[in-house]
């Protein structure tokens, strides 16, 4: 787990650009005011014979880091942080049918950062997808018993929770992100388990007493 300059170098000028001026074409121009501090050695530059099969996961680290550095500066422009960095699962094995030993490398799915306009995406719509499941089977002797997401997991808000939207929330609880129990420790919402109907009065009072503490 270490970068590399390049990787490093990478990542700044990616993250200064999106911040900046998205509108416009990238040009050299927009990496002369950049002055990247990496001493050999670090994290971020690693020496030569140094592991650095995952620079890519270091360098996304940054991104996150300069968000959390800016985010009180720039909230409109500045997303609440991922689920964590892409991380591949391996598997090995024989095959029954043949003797043969296979692998194989999926990558572990992660969702992304809500904004100041909309919800972030979940690992379904996140920034990378991992193998079908028929793909998987149908090559490798692998069963995929489940594949779903974790009820309540959430890690990725922006804002107030309080303030979220009350429809929005009784949707989450339809779609099972979130249970009813969450919806009413979290979001101050008050919904009914059998018919997902909104109890708005006691909304209400509970939305104004959370705020108060």
């Amino acid at each position: 787990m270490n970068g590399l300059w390049v990787t490093t170098l990478s990542a700044v000028r990616t993250a200064v650009k999106t911040l900046t001026s998205t509108e416009l074409l990238l040009n050299e121009g927009f990496n002369r005011p950049i002055k990247l501090i990496a001493p050999e050695g670090c994290v971020y530059n690693a020496r030569p014979t140094v592991p650095c099969f995952l620079c890519g996961n270091i360098s996304g680290t940054i991104g996150h880091l300069i968000n959390k550095a800016l985010c009180n500066v720039l909230p409109e422009k500045i997303p609440a942080s991922s689920g964590a960095d892409v991380i591949g699962q391996g598997f090995i094995g024989v095959d029954p049918r043949t003797g043969k030993y296979w692998g194989t490398l999926t990558p572990c799915l992660v969702g992304q950062g809500a904004d100041h306009v909309s919800d972030g995406d979940s690992y379904l719509l996140g920034a990378t997808q991992n193998i079908p499941t028929e793909i998987l089977e149908s090559t490798y002797s692998l069963l995929v018993e489940k594949s779903e997401l974790i009820q309540d997991s959430g890690g990725g808000g922006y804002g107030d929770p309080l303030e979220r939207p009350i429809e929005t929330v009784r949707t989450d609880v339809i779609k099972g992100y979130i249970s009813v129990e969450f919806a009413r420790q979290e979001y101050g919402v008050v919904i009914d388990p059998k018919s997902f109907e909104v109890d708005n009065t006691a909304t209400q009072k509970l939305r104004g007493d959370l705020s108060k503490d």
